[in-house]
């Protein structure tokens, strides 16, 4: 009794790629965000300071960064930079990841500004990053996980 087997060209194989995107698609981007100087950054400047003196005198502290974070006016930590999310537009949901994606407005310590996408900042900050805290909230310090601007000071 011989066995014979049923091959069906219809099916494709499980080297056929369906639902990623090849190299050169996620390589080819419409538009590459560059940090440039900060025409307003006199505006920004005084906040970088007192920011630095804040973590200084641990009115704030350095948090593990979450996504929750990510909100405009929060403050980050990248490559040991300070960095402000000063605004972001239009975000909208990526049908395929259903994550929200838009321009930001990305504010340094060094007087650049970069306006890249609200993912890419997500990702060099849980890559290299660290999320600000708030001021400190009575004796507690608001939680990694929590929004960090979203709480009364009066609790």
């Amino acid at each position: 009794m011989s066995e014979e087997i049923l091959i069906v060209d219809d099916e494709p194989d499980i080297f056929t790629r369906n639902f990623t995107k090849s190299m050169t698609e996620r390589e080819k981007a419409d538009f590459v965000a560059r940090r440039k100087n900060c025409k307003d950054f006199d505006s920004f400047d005084n906040l970088f300071k007192d920011i630095h003196s804040d973590l200084a005198k641990q009115k704030r502290k350095t948090l593990k960064f979450h996504l929750n974070h990510l909100e405009k006016g929060n403050f980050f930590i990248h490559n040991g930079m300070l960095v402000l999310l000063e605004n972001y537009n239009d975000l909208q949901r990526d049908k395929k990841t259903r994550m929200f994606d838009g321009r930001t407005r990305v504010i340094f310590e060094n007087g650049t500004e970069s306006n890249m996408m609200y993912q890419s900042l997500r990702k060099i900050l849980e890559k290299d990053g660290k999320s600000v805290s708030a001021k400190k909230l009575g004796s507690k310090i608001i939680d990694s996980k929590e929004s960090l601007y979203s709480r009364d000071s009066s609790k």
